[in-house]
């Protein structure tokens, strides 16, 4: 059966998911946004969209985003999401919340994706 793996294929920023490979740098008015070969995270997807990047390389787009088929809907990540930054919104002076909250978020994300 043929696959893409190991192979780049351009790819909508509006479609890509949590767990993909990047196959080439993402370079912007000459500064590196994302290097080739880092995975692909909720927030680096948000990067990407708040900078108005259209499309980019993504290595084994079509097996990574079998292997990324979230298990939770939108939804319900958001609804976690919120709650969790609304429990340690009174601790955004304190640096070990601070962490222990993007630990959390971490957490959800990698449960959402089933990582």
């Amino acid at each position: 059966m043929w696959s893409w793996k190991g192979l780049n294929m351009q790819k909508p920023v509006k479609d890509l998911v949590p767990g993909m490979e990047v196959g080439e740098d993402v370079i912007e008015r000459d500064a590196m946004i994302i290097r080739k070969g880092t995975i692909l995270s909720e927030s680096l997807i948000q990067r990407l969209h708040d900078r108005g990047i259209n499309r980019i390389a993504i290595t084994g787009a079509d097996d990574k985003a079998a292997e990324a088929t979230p298990v939770m809907s939108r939804d319900e990540y958001e609804k976690k999401k919120s709650l969790i930054a609304g429990k340690f919104a009174k601790y955004r002076d304190d640096e070990q919340m601070v962490m222990l909250e993007k630990c959390m978020q971490e957490a959800l994300e990698d449960q959402c994706y089933g990582r």
